[in-house]
């Protein structure tokens, strides 16, 4: 059985590796396909007057074409296709592994409230 390890901190500041059961999901960024287009072309908006400009025939469809030459390798999976995650059903049936992962979800919960109050600060030039 795969295994994800993940480092839980508790109010102290003290931390502890604890593992949990993994299971095999499709890449949620390349939808499996292993690749998807480069971002420093996919994230610019061309006009359709650009594209037809920047692009011939062939780079056009290549451009759209899952594998094609402007595809570069998902950072995410690797190229596997699949990433591990861990798998919630597995452990709701262990009482520890429960414990834990409801630590983890805390845990994940104010990482993500002091990412949104880091922005909030920003946007308001602090």
């Amino acid at each position: 059985m795969n295994k994800i390890t993940v480092k839980l901190f508790d109010d102290s500041g003290d931390s502890e590796d604890v593992e949990f059961p993994a299971k095999k999901i499709v890449c949620p960024a390349c939808d499996g396909n292993g690749s998807y287009l480069n971002p420093s072309i996919g994230e610019h908006a061309y006009t359709h007057e650009e594209f037809c400009e920047s692009f011939d025939d062939e780079g056009q469809a290549e451009y759209f074409k899952i594998g094609g030459i402007y595809d570069v390798k998902c950072y995410t999976c690797k190229g596997a296709n699949v990433i591990d995650v861990i798998d919630e059903a597995a452990c709701v049936c262990s009482l520890e592994l429960s414990h834990d992962y409801t630590r983890l979800l805390n845990q994940r919960e104010k990482e993500r409230l002091s990412r949104l109050e880091d922005e909030y600060e920003r946007r308001w030039g602090c």
